[in-house]
This record gives structure tokens, sequence and C-alpha cells, in this order.
């Protein structure tokens, strides 16, 4: 009897470092798994922030060039602006001399001459 319940214990402890050594082997491949996932992980984070930065770098361009072109449009309506005032002045200072030459040609008016004889033409 006593050597059956040895044989037993015997396989019970075999078994029971059976299983221990099968966890052991779990545990490190579970291991494995995590620090390859947290690897993965960390690689994901670097190339996340490495294209946020790149967007950034990008959008920092696009401002930049939106604001030269706002201020170029600006300037540009300015001299419209300014260019607008100068016609309107020129077509003041023409309507103000085409009335000066209409009252000098008013005052001027047609001289009456005498007919001219017939005989002389």
């Amino acid at each position: 009897m006593t050597v059956i319940i040895w044989s037993l214990v015997i396989a019970a402890i075999g078994f029971g470092m059976g299983a221990f050594i099968a966890g052991l082997h779990l545990v490190r491949a579970q291991e494995r798994v995590n620090r390859k996932m947290e690897e993965e992980l960390e690689r994901l984070r670097r190339e996340r922030e490495t294209i946020k930065k790149e967007y950034e770098e990008r959008i920092q361009e696009v401002n930049e060039l939106y604001q030269k072109e706002r201020e170029k449009r600006e300037q540009l309506e300015k001299e419209l602006k300014e260019l607008q005032e100068l016609v309107e002045e020129q077509n003041e200072q023409i309507s103000r001399l085409k009335r000066e030459l209409a009252s000098k040609s008013q005052g001027i008016g047609r001289k009456h001459r005498p007919h001219r004889s017939a005989l002389l033409d």
C-alpha cells in the first residue's frame, strides 16, 4: 500500500512539476507577447508623434502662406482704392475743365458777320 501511495505522491509531484514548468513557459511566452506589444505600441506612438509634427509644420506653412496672400490681397485692395480715387479725381477734373470750356465758348459765341455779297464768291 505504501508503494502505491508513494507512487501516487511521486506522480502527483511529477504532474505538479510539469504543470509548474508549463505555467512558467506560459508566463514567459505571455511576457514576450506583452513586450512585443509594448514595443509595437511605442513604435506607433513615435510614428504618430512624427506624423503629428509633420502635419503641424505643414499647417504652419499653410498658415504663413495664407497670411502672406491675405496681406498681399489687402495691399492690392488698398492700391485699387487709391487708383479708383485717382480716377474719380481725374474724372471730376475733366468734368470741371469741360464745364469751363463750355462756359468760355458760350461767352465767345458766334460773331455776327455781314453777309458777303454773291459777287465775292
